[in-house]
């Protein structure tokens, strides 16, 4: 299946008609797959995707269970009503031109939904499917069958696989949804919710037969019971669309909560929230700038005026160590005269005076040195030890204590700063008490939240036992009725088809297992971390393994690396099914890190499909990732927001352009 172009008229925020080609293109020979739409958020991007969805499915579009009234609200919203337009808008339409192969046949449909907005209140909106095959009225159902033939010529369980929002794929990493979800995806691209219908028609069949067949009383009965069972269904569809009704509710409030939170640090309440803490350092910093002016005063009342004349301080340490060697020489030299003098012995003494001469100098200089200090030679010591200390130890404590009073200084000015900034109570008050009152009413909606669920489970559980006692008294009707063969085969034809559910079943999902964990690795950027994707047939539940074959929680996957595990499940299913259908993605970029983003760039837009239609913001597809997706792009459109019309405008073009898209 190749979408060839959409069409769009008055929808949305786009005014008049505007159409997108989004066949893909060949250029330099081959075809490139990817055709790139970008805007800025609130420029229509979601609303193409949507447009598609609406044009294939209809009501549909927005669920199995959507009421009349909804969609009618829902078509009114979408019908244009921009500030260029002088009256409002009453009608609108969205087109899709799209060829598919079926049995080796291609044919080209074109597919038109029409609405239009009036007055009557019996019909309010007036909507209209057109159909041409091959520019003829499609001939081969009735008109009033063709959504049929719509949903069974792509059903809606493989759209989800192939026209997804990546904002909202999340919820597929996740237990609560993901099984239900690959439950329709498996039972939809396998056909075995054809078989799984046969099943129920077969049920519905027999459990006719058998009432057919049992007494009246039992009859009654059975009658007594289904009523039971139809209002407990009505009562679980009001008490789901209650939910659902409280969940917008309490998304709106956390909406107003975020808004009141960044209005309040925008006036300081982080800095008010820190404020005992910058208190408590205000004073310990205090504190330790006191007991440093204390070290200061300390080292200036002992020896650090002398560490500031270092050079004074040297000249006296040598004066003294002179002084000290030369009244060590004087000394032993006269001590020597009088040893040898006493013995007598002058050729003796002349000897030793030419040798003290020739290692210390001439013997008439000794004692000729002036000395400056009378010191003795242990307050000498202390003196040279004083001096020394001025010149290593003293400098460096104090440079030490120094920088410390200056560093406790600065910290204690940015501590007064932040505090200087912390607005008063009278600034504060009034935001804290609406944070306080919207967390209140979230309590309050929480816990009717919590009601309703459980009223759900409740009814859901009602349900149950009245299906039970539905089957019992339907055996107990099979056990009198006359026909017991017919009933027979009929149980036998169900069993067979379970089992051959259940066969077909495990084998798929054999076949997807192994395409998630092969997609997974392509696109997650820690490649050992998954070894293998388990998907239990019966339950649909997937579990992640590592190499040591050991369960990774969900839970410890980040943000990103969740978007990846959906991403992937979505391209194992898509792979699984065989079905050459294009893709259209919505935003599937916004919470994956660069690493991530480039694994998608690279490994699945050019290979998800044969056509491949990106919805993308600027910050999600920037210009380096833009020019390394380039090669696999056929062309571009770039959505405009023109503020004073009120609408969106088309350029044929990407946000930038490069030689290469230029091409």
């Amino acid at each position: 299946m190749i979408l060839h172009q959409l069409t769009l008229r008055d929808f949305g925020l786009f005014f008049g008609q505007h159409s997108f080609s989004l066949t893909p293109r060949i250029k330099y020979g081959r075809r490139r797959p990817v055709v790139l739409i970008g805007g800025k958020n609130g420029t229509g991007k979601t609303t193409i995707l949507e447009a598609v969805r609406l044009c294939l499915y209809g009501p549909r579009s927005l669920g199995n269970r959507v009421s009349q009234k909804a969609y009618h609200e829902y078509l009114t919203s979408t019908v244009h009503h921009g500030q260029g337009t002088l009256l409002q808008l009453k009608q609108s339409s969205v087109a899709l031109d799209f060829e598919h192969s079926h049995s080796g046949e291609k044919n080209h449909y074109q597919v038109e939904r029409r609405w239009e907005l009036r007055e009557s209140m019996k019909e309010p909106i007036r909507e209209s499917l057109i159909i041409q095959k091959n520019s003829e009225p499609l001939s081969d159902f009735e008109a009033e069958h063709w959504q049929d033939f719509l949903n069974e010529l792509i059903p809606i369980g493989l759209s989800q696989l192939f026209f997804f929002d990546g904002e909202k794929i999340q919820g597929l990493a996740e237990d609560a949804s993901s099984p239900l979800f690959l439950a329709d995806a498996i039972k939809s691209l396998l056909g075995v919710d054809l078989v799984d219908q046969l099943g129920s028609d077969l049920k519905i069949y027999l459990n006719r037969s058998r009432k057919d067949s049992g007494t009246e009383e039992l009859t009654q009965t059975i009658d007594a019971t289904e009523k039971q069972q139809q209002e407990i269904d009505s009562r679980l569809s009001l008490a789901k669309e209650a939910k659902s009704t409280i969940e917008e509710q309490l998304a709106e409030l956390e909406s107003q909560i975020a808004l009141e939170e960044e209005r309040l640090a925008k006036e300081g309440g982080g800095y008010a929230r820190k404020r005992e803490n910058l208190k408590a350092q205000q004073a310990r910093l205090s504190q330790q700038i006191a007991d440093l002016e204390n070290q200061i005063r300390e080292a200036c009342a002992g020896l650090f005026p002398f560490a500031l004349i270092p050079s004074l301080c040297k000249q006296l340490k040598s004066q003294l160590t002179k002084e000290d060697e030369h009244e060590k020489q004087s000394s032993a030299y006269k001590a020597l005269e009088q040893v040898i003098k006493a013995s007598g012995d002058d050729d003796l003494w002349e000897q030793v005076a030419n040798r003290f001469e020739e290692q210390f100098g001439r013997r008439d200089a000794v004692g000729k040195i002036e000395r400056r200090h009378a010191l003795s030679l242990s307050e000498s010591r202390q003196l040279l030890q004083w001096l020394e200390q001025c010149l290593t130890t003293v400098p460096e404590q104090s440079r030490r204590i120094g920088q410390q009073y200056e560093e406790c200084n600065r910290r204690l000015h940015r501590i007064e700063t932040a505090l200087g900034r912390i607005p008063s109570d009278e600034v504060l008050k009034p935001l804290m008490q609406r944070l306080t009152n919207l967390h209140q009413q979230v309590g309050g909606l929480q816990t009717q939240l919590k009601n309703e669920t459980d009223n759900i489970q409740s009814l859901a559980h009602r349900w149950q036992e009245l299906q039970r006692e539905l089957d019992r008294l339907h055996e107990s009707q099979t056990d009198i009725q006359a026909d017991r063969h017919r009933a027979a085969l009929v149980e036998g034809v169900r069993s067979v088809l379970n089992a051959y559910s259940a066969k077909l079943t495990r084998a798929k999902v054999e076949v997807l297992m192994d395409a998630v964990a092969e997609c997974f690795a392509v696109l997650c950027r820690k490649k050992s971390m998954v070894q293998r994707i388990h998907v239990d047939p019966r339950t649909f539940a997937t579990a992640l393994f590592d190499r040591q074959d050991r369960l990774i929680p969900k839970e410890e996957l980040s943000a990103g690396e969740k978007q990846i595990y959906a991403i992937s499940l979505l391209w194992g299913l898509a792979k699984a099914s065989g079905r050459p259908l294009p893709m259209i993605i919505d935003t599937p970029l916004g919470r994956l890190d660069s690493e991530h983003r480039g694994r998608m760039i690279e490994h699945y837009f050019p290979d998800a499909s044969h056509q491949v239609v990106v919805l993308s913001t600027d910050t999600e597809l920037d210009k380096q990732n833009f020019e390394r997706l380039s090669p696999h792009v056929s062309h571009a459109y770039h959505l405009v927001y023109n503020e004073l019309a009120g609408c969106t405008e088309v350029e044929e073009r990407y946000f930038w352009r490069t030689k290469e898209a230029a091409a």
